[in-house]
């Protein structure tokens, strides 16, 4: 499974970044050897055959048509798209082959949707790109800071907030702008949450000054934590990314992403899906959905997710006697019993709950975060009255 690594981009701009960067020559036909001179194709992307296997430049060319990544050098958000524009953008995206002998379909995922895709098929390319619609009720906010060093992206931000006069707008971006400020602060995304004043979100002037605050706050700890003559501030980067994944008008759920970089082959990001409820004006835990008594229940129910995902099997690891603690962190009691784990935080997402495991703790970093859902239908028995009304959940 390859990741794609890509900064947005309008197809304009990356046309320009290519010449720029690579200059690479003539590309072949994915799979047949002739030359496509009639697919638009910027001259920076190469086949699959043009390049070692394991280098994610194109996804397929097919028809004549070219689908494709290109890197510009920016590391923001990954892309798909064609000489027409954009067909799919998300923090991380995820494709892999369906088949050595189908090199146009390809599977792809983002935390809890997944699909095959035919890029021969208008209509599975139309389905894919709905994927990851911006819901009507939201609007999205994107900017960065730059420096003076190549205008290079130092911290960059994109949330998705509810539009004025939307059913709990206030509420749930005041909370979006207490969770973007934290993000800027903590030193992990998984760190210790730090109080932030809430502060409303109403205009457009609002949105900007959290751009201000939350990247002084970033380049504050930058500058208090490293040697800045030895490591320049254009060094670090961190990117921060809460899009509108699912709502309801009892809860939002967003897609969380954090990317930062601060040295080595590669940054580190994390994923994961965060529910609010506006009406209690607070994030959708745990112990807000799932009864004490059946933790045991769930968390076997999670287990099984796990066992039967596609993504986990290709680990090549098992269930057996160490899977609890090869999959767990526990307390510090350190007991292997299923009320002793400490179990990702849950987001409700658009078929069952989410959980979702980051780089390195199942796997190594190129196989990126593990979202397992389990069925709402699954979970009836074990559920809060709490849950089953957020979830409009009658038995």
């Amino acid at each position: 499974m390859k990741l794609i690594k890509i900064f947005q981009t309008t197809c304009t701009a990356a046309l320009v970044m290519a010449v720029i960067l690579t200059g690479c020559g003539d590309n072949v036909r994915s799979g047949t050897g002739e030359t496509a001179d009639d697919a638009i194709i910027p001259s920076c992307v190469k086949n699959l055959v043009d390049t070692p296997f394991w280098c994610p430049d194109t996804i397929c060319v097919a028809d004549g048509k070219a689908f494709y990544w290109v890197d510009d050098e920016l590391f923001r958000t990954n892309i798909i798209f064609d000489a027409k524009g954009i067909l799919l953008e998300n923090p991380t995206l995820y494709y892999d082959s369906v088949s050595l002998e189908e090199d146009y379909k390809f599977n792809i995922h983002m935390a809890d949707k997944t699909m095959t895709v035919d890029f021969t098929d208008p209509k599975s390319v139309k389905a894919m790109a709905q994927l990851d619609t911006l819901p009507t009720s939201f609007c999205r906010f994107r900017e960065d800071t730059l420096t003076g060093y190549g205008d290079k992206v130092l911290f960059s931000l994109c949330v998705d907030f509810m539009r004025p006069g939307q059913k709990h707008a206030e509420a749930v971006n005041t909370w979006l702008a207490q969770m973007t400020e934290q993000m800027a602060k903590a030193d992990v995304d998984n760190g210790p949450n730090q109080y932030v004043e809430p502060r409303a979100i109403r205009t457009q002037s609002d949105k900007k000054a959290l751009l201000r605050r939350s990247a002084d706050s970033f380049f504050a700890i930058v500058r208090g934590d490293n040697d800045i003559d030895h490591y320049p501030i254009n060094y670090f980067i961190r990117d921060i990314s809460l899009r509108a994944w699912h709502h309801t008008d009892k809860f939002v759920t967003m897609l969380k992403y954090t990317y930062d970089f601060d040295g080595g082959a590669h940054g580190y990001f994390t994923e994961l899906l965060v529910s609010y409820n506006p009406a209690k004006k607070r994030v959708v835990e745990w112990d807000d959905l799932f009864r004490s008594e059946c933790r045991k229940q769930v968390v076997q129910a999670l287990c099984d997710a796990i066992v039967a995902s596609p993504k986990y099997k290709a680990t090549g690891r098992t269930y057996d006697a160490n899977f609890l603690r090869g999959m767990f962190t526990f307390d510090e009691r350190e007991s292997l019993s299923s009320d002793r784990l400490l179990v990702p935080r849950p987001g409700l997402g658009e078929k069952g709950v989410v959980f979702s495991f980051q780089p390195y703790e199942l796997s190594g970093f190129a196989d990126g975060t593990f979202h397992f859902t389990i069925p709402y239908q699954d979970l009836k028995p074990y559920l809060t009255d709490e849950a089953k009304h957020l979830l409009a959940t009658d038995d």
